[in-house]
């Protein structure tokens, strides 16, 4: 299947198909060593937000912020977790 047919079929812009083609990154993927924590650590965070939600305990921007820090070793920026919660949010 040609690029064009493929871009027609799957509702993409022919460039993308084309860069993805040559190997260009997505955003996400190509800026992903400016994150502070790395997939598996975000996972490990987010699981205990569910865990303690699920248990009824209540959460706020400045406890999500604590934990992070402590998973990542070092101080996180006071928007962190309000980036972090929006970035994650489904």
């Amino acid at each position: 299947m040609s690029q064009r047919k493929a871009a027609l079929y799957y509702s993409v812009p022919r460039s993308t198909l084309q860069d993805r083609a040559k190997g260009r990154l997505t955003r996400g993927d190509a800026h992903v060593h400016e994150r502070l924590l790395n997939k598996p650590q975000e996972d490990v965070l987010a699981e205990w937000i569910k865990s303690l939600a699920k248990r009824g305990i209540p959460l706020n921007l400045t406890t999500i912020g604590s934990y992070a820090a402590e998973i990542y070793g070092a101080p996180l920026g006071v928007t962190w977790p309000t980036r972090f919660k929006n970035a994650t949010q489904t």
